[in-house]
């Protein structure tokens, strides 16, 4: 099984953002780290400022659709592992 320790990121954030209304003011930190990160990364490259703002968009989508992708994978990993 291909699962590297990178790859389990977006799921900890995604996870992470479920968790997140049940969580204190100090838990939410670690997401405005993830904006500026986003911000930073969108803002410091070439490209006009219409595709900068879309990149905004895009950084989070992905992240959270790997998550999901990942969190939906785990039942079909585990029966793959366990029931061959």
């Amino acid at each position: 099984y291909g699962l590297r320790f990178h790859h389990t990121i977006p799921l900890l954030f995604t996870l992470y953002l479920f968790i997140l209304p049940l969580t204190s003011v100090t838990y939410k930190i670690p997401l405005l780290i993830y904006f500026i990160l986003c911000l930073k990364f969108s803002l410091q490259n070439k490209y006009d400022l219409l595709t900068k703002l879309y990149m905004l968009l895009v950084f989070p989508t992905l992240h959270i659709s790997y998550g999901l992708g990942s969190i939906l994978g785990i039942p079909k990993a585990l029966k793959s592992i366990f029931f061959k």
